[in-house]
């Protein structure tokens, strides 16, 4: 029986092994726009397809908000099926995901036959990234209802349609039993809530949010200032009820009762854009990755989703490829440091040729470590020591790359954890949200450095930081 058990799991690891195998000797391509980059195993136009309708869709949300312009900010999308994304421990259950890193973000989408059905899931996690930018109070109906009745959009070869309805939502309305209002606009603790009454809370959610959109006001207001003043409302600490209620002049015990009739009626508003105007200054080319590129790129991921033994498979396969042997080594170096193996780590470095390696990633990968030996250490000399190399290491980094978030942020960590030059990490902190304003744990950061140095600005830093956390975006939104 032991002999049998142990057969099956070796014929296990070997089948594990052969998937690993297969996904990266498979053809991958990678396309590229203005804003986004795709890496999948679709064909051209499918790829084309998914980024010109991003683009779109982040062109209509910039042009409707022309005081909150989305940053640009590098975007990596990675299509693949759910067996495939297990081997990176993603669960199968999950259609996508959206995950702020403190240089990209990095998107999983599953790969569905209809394009339309990826294109509706990041439509709805990118609305929850805008969100996240303005660094405003946004409930979680509001993050829900919003990002379901932005990504309801109709794609056709020339329109983007605005205002589709979502028919599994309507679905839910007409069978379930309705949540009352009060329970959508403040619903408190979720975590024991039915799938039915989570489901009616999407459901519910959208509904609110088509109808005050598209209902009909007095001259002189607008959706737009009844948003702003519910957000500022909020802000100031105001019961979530009666800021609804005063913002959007309608009392609770009537939402369902109005939304209801609305939804009887079926006079759903749709708005019509042209697709080649929201697309005028876009460009997209597409090549296909050679393996050395494929391992490369495979590596990367399974580093952001801190899958260890997968990175490191891939970045040894890439480091046989002359073209990706140093930002293999370099790739192969940072997941050492992750693995806690510093003394491989500092040897693969070695290995780095700096002529034609990515120096400003290669200074940053010496720092992790160098930090990595000063927590490691317990002497205080020696600690200080390996953290002012760090922080040299960091300075030259910066000075070949000054958009990189990460590198501030590292920078911040390390004076901070040592207790060096703690003001000079306020600014770096800050700068590093403004290149990355998404990113809640820079925000976090930036708040202990500010009470640290006695701001006197750090409470009213610390007030706004925790209306912000009323948002339901995370560091990764998953829904």
């Amino acid at each position: 029986m032991f002999k049998f058990l142990v057969t099956l799991l070796l014929l296990y690891l070997i089948q594990g092994c052969a998937s690993i195998e297969k996904l990266q000797s498979e053809p991958w391509l990678k396309s590229k726009s203005n804003n986004f980059t795709l890496y999948s195993k679709l064909n051209e136009t499918e790829n084309k397809s998914i980024l010109e309708n991003l683009e779109a869709f982040r062109t209509l949300i910039n042009l409707t908000n022309k005081d909150n312009i989305t940053h640009t900010f590098p975007t990596e999308i990675y299509v693949m099926n759910k067996d495939e994304a297990h081997l990176f421990d993603i669960s199968k259950n999950i259609g996508g995901y959206f995950d702020n890193n403190l240089d990209k973000n990095v998107i999983y989408l599953r790969y569905y036959k209809k394009t339309q059905e990826m294109i509706s899931t990041i439509l709805h996690e990118y609305v929850h990234y805008v969100h996240a930018q303005r660094e405003a109070s946004f409930p979680r109906w509001f993050e829900e209802g919003t990002a379901e009745y932005l990504s309801g959009v109709e794609i056709g070869k020339d329109k983007l349609i605005l205002g589709a309805i979502q028919k599994g939502r309507l679905a839910w309305l007409e069978y379930e039993k309705w949540l009352p209002a009060k329970d959508i606009i403040n619903p408190g603790d979720m975590s024991e809530w039915s799938r039915t009454d989570l489901g009616m809370f999407y459901a519910q959610s959208w509904l609110i949010t088509f109808y005050l959109n598209n209902r009909a006001l007095p001259e002189g207001q607008s959706y737009s200032t009844q948003l702003n003043n519910y957000v500022s409302a909020l802000l100031k600490g105001k019961d979530k009820i009666h800021a609804f209620e005063s913002a959007f002049n309608l009392k609770i015990e009537k939402v369902n009762r109005a939304i209801k009739s609305y939804w009887k009626e079926g006079k759903f508003r749709k708005f019509s854009l042209n697709k080649s105007i929201l697309l005028k200054d876009v460009h997209i080319k597409t090549q296909k990755l050679n393996q050395g590129e494929t391992n490369l790129m495979l590596g990367k991921f399974a580093y952001s989703r801190e899958q260890t033994k997968q990175s490191l498979f891939y970045f040894d396969k890439a480091s046989t490829f002359e073209t990706q042997k140093n930002k293999a080594f370099i790739g192969k170096a940072k997941t050492l440091i992750l693995d806690k193996a510093y003394d491989e780590a500092s040897n693969v470095l070695q290995q780095v040729n700096e002529t034609n390696a990515d120096l400003s990633e290669l200074y940053f990968t010496k720092a992790q470590l160098n930090f990595a030996l000063a927590k490691k250490i317990e002497d205080k000399k020696t600690q200080i020591d390996f953290a002012n190399k760090a922080l040299k290491e960091l300075v030259t980094a910066w000075k070949l790359d000054k958009t990189n978030a990460k590198i501030y942020y590292l920078y911040g960590l390390i004076s901070l954890n040592f207790d060096l030059d703690l003001s000079r990490a306020v600014s770096m902190l800050e700068e590093a949200i403004y290149h990355n304003p998404s990113n809640v744990g820079l925000k976090v950061m930036l708040f202990r450095a500010k009470i640290l140095t006695s701001y006197k600005q750090s409470y009213e830093y610390g007030q706004r930081l925790l209306a912000s956390f009323n948002s339901e975006y995370h560091l990764s939104a998953v829904d």
